[in-house]
């Protein structure tokens, strides 16, 4: 049999190719797999940025273009080849070997809750709908043990604090001042080392969620002076911590928002709802290193190479956690994940 798989099979193909069977868990792994010699990952961290993460401004620059699309800010090389990164985020150029880029993310919700629904579930949301998380599905795999929950959202208080046990998941203080300093003072530098700790105790869905990026005003001064230089530190100290615990190759963790920022920047000097181009970090488990997936014209305003849905985005990291969605469950709109292609550039 063909060892390498073909560049894109949708879930139900990769299911009769001899992938992942059965049910919403992991089972062993055939001899056609897009992992080749990695494993799925037992772990994953969702840093969601609430409210829209302007990949102009962060992780798809534009430095030739207009004033008025590229913005104040200088680009910056990476450790990965020819990948620039915005000035304001020099920890994480450096740790960008570790990291697929993903500059192709395209949608059409432009409505925060909306767009939130489908980035989180790759569905098309129903005129009426709850919120729904990317961790849901993992609360059907087979809990380790009784003391923590599958899943954990950390906003500035967490949500969780259900025992003993998991307050002192949460006590941050005990890491000490050398890690506090490592992640940075700021909620999420503190929310970054309370995930590492979750993964530590084996919580297999960590959402840390960073408000305060619908910046349609003063984006520029907003970024510069708060946005960037914490997310630029807890990151990068999050992804490098795992690394150093050798928990990397065990833990997924995606950045993303629910959508991108306006191309052309406002009157107010801000950027508004854009959902048909964005940018998703993806780094270890079993995704590939130092990968820039997709491409953007030159305003950064659409995707020309490599397009990724919202479904496809789900369904890889579904995929990368182990898990396949069961066709037999009677929700409706799960119709778009399975049919969703998975794109092997993903992986390892």
């Amino acid at each position: 049999m063909d060892q390498n798989p073909p560049s894109n099979l949708n879930r139900r193909e990769f299911f009769l190719a001899g992938g992942f069977g059965g049910a919403c868990f992991m089972r062993p792994f055939s001899k056609f797999s897009f992992f080749r010699d990695a494993k799925p990952a037992r772990a994953c961290v969702l840093i969601w940025l609430d409210g829209g993460l302007s990949q102009l401004d962060t992780f798809d620059p534009k430095p030739y273009a207009p004033y008025n699309i590229r913005g104040p800010f200088k680009t910056l090389p990476t450790c990965a080849p020819a990948v620039l990164v915005c000035e304001h985020l020099p920890r994480i150029a450096e740790m960008m070997e570790h990291v697929t880029l993903i500059r192709s993310i395209c949608s059409n919700e432009t409505n925060h809750d909306r767009a939130s629904y489908q980035m989180q579930t790759g569905c098309t949301p129903p005129s009426a709908f709850q919120p729904a998380r990317l961790g849901d599905f993992f609360n059907e795999k087979p809990q380790t043990g009784p003391i923590f929950p599958a899943q954990i959202t950390i906003h500035s208080k967490p949500d969780c604090i259900s025992n003993h046990y998991t307050q002192k998941l949460f006590d941050f203080r005990m890491e000490g001042n050398k890690f506090l300093k490592m992640y940075g003072q700021t909620t999420l530098g503190k929310n970054c080392l309370i995930a590492r700790r979750c993964v530590e105790a084996e919580i297999r869905f960590i959402t840390v969620v960073d408000q305060g990026w619908d910046q349609h005003d003063n984006i520029h001064m907003h970024l510069q002076n708060d946005k960037l230089p914490a997310l630029d530190q807890a990151y990068s100290a999050l992804i490098q911590d795992l690394l150093v615990r050798d928990l990397l190759d065990e833990t997924l963790v995606v950045l993303m928002s629910e959508f991108g920022r306006s191309p052309v920047i406002n009157q107010y000097n801000g950027r508004d709802h854009w959902p048909h181009a964005s940018s998703v970090l993806l780094a270890g488990g079993p995704v590939a290193r130092g990968k820039v997936i997709g491409e953007t014209d030159e305003t950064g305003a659409n995707v020309i190479q490599s397009p990724i849905t919202p479904a496809e985005l789900v369904s890889a990291i579904y995929t990368a956690n182990g898990i396949l969605i069961d066709e037999n469950r009677n929700e409706a709109n799960l119709s778009e994940l399975l049919a969703a292609r998975i794109h092997s550039e993903f992986f390892a």
